[in-house]
């Protein structure tokens, strides 16, 4: 963890001054380490072991999840906006305690929730005009700025309550001083960051990192130097494949004059609900 700080602060330190070296950076980090983070799902579910039958067919039950989240994202906006923001904050508050509880249950579940929600409402926050233009592009309605200020403080309270509920399902190596300090780091660092930078430095440092550890494990049963050229192999073709979509849309959007942030929306939207459904699965215990 003291690693990834390290690096986020510097990088943000380096490109802080050039807003445009941060928007092109920030796609660059969320095109490549990102989606490759989530590029792998059709071989983690190989190492689920389940009855269910849709679950012995994953190239099928994947290639359904993909369509189905960019239907949503062409015959309703608003529909495709709720999905994204629920999936991202349930998957960022799991990849955040998975490996800290003992077992998984519905309170461990309600937490991996609040968390997720206690980053967006951190980061919609500290960049609420920015944010509210992004969030206006799928909501048909104008709304206040309060809003913000009323969810960030029910997620935090929220998700100190559930976290003192999980007390007992924590394991022992759990460091309660650690996670409050990490939450002031957030608040100081997307204070100070736009909202997509804001997002990145997160996405990409302390959530698709750590998952692409966390992968690796479950896939090849140790981190090291082989196993990383081994799993960004084994993702290769798809995260292709991802990109070729990108384009795609990108000249879908280009042609009926759509926002460039509503391809990336679009795509991680696909990409993270798909996502976000095989790692239940994966770290169920």
């Amino acid at each position: 963890m003291t690693d990834q700080l390290s690096f986020a602060i510097t990088t943000f330190l380096n490109f802080e001054l050039n807003g445009f070296k941060q928007e092109y950076l920030s796609y660059f980090l969320i095109l490549t380490v990102g989606v490759i983070h989530g590029s792998n799902d059709l071989a983690l579910l190989k190492h689920i072991k389940a009855d269910k039958k849709w679950l012995k067919k994953p190239l099928l039950f994947y290639n359904v999840l993909i369509y189905v989240c960019i239907l949503i994202f062409f015959f309703n906006l608003i529909l495709a906006f709720t999905v994204f923001m629920l999936a991202s904050c349930y998957h960022f508050g799991e990849q955040h305690f998975h490996n800290k509880m003992i077992s998984s249950n519905v309170l461990s579940r309600l937490l991996y929730f609040s968390y997720g929600s206690m980053i967006f409402s951190l980061l919609f926050y500290f960049n609420k005009e920015e944010a509210s233009t992004v969030v206006l592009q799928f909501l048909d309605f104008d709304f206040s700025f309060t809003i913000f200020n009323y969810l960030v403080v029910f997620s935090l309270v929220l998700t100190v309550l559930l976290y003192v509920l999980s007390l007992n399902n924590l394991r022992e190596t759990s460091r309660h001083l650690h996670e409050i300090l990490l939450i002031l780091i957030f608040a100081l660092l997307f204070k100070y960051v736009s909202l997509l930078w804001g997002f990145t430095i997160y996405f990409i440092f302390w959530h698709s990192i750590p998952s692409i550890r966390d992968q690796i494990k479950i896939m090849f049963g140790d981190v090291n130097r082989m196993n990383y050229y081994q799993y960004f192999k084994s993702s290769f073709f798809y995260w292709i494949l991802s990109l070729i979509i990108t384009v795609i849309l990108y000249f879908y959007c280009i042609t009926y004059s759509i926002n460039l942030n509503t391809i990336l929306f679009t795509f991680l939207t696909s990409i993270i609900v798909s996502h976000v459904i095989v790692m239940s699965f994966v770290n169920r215990k």
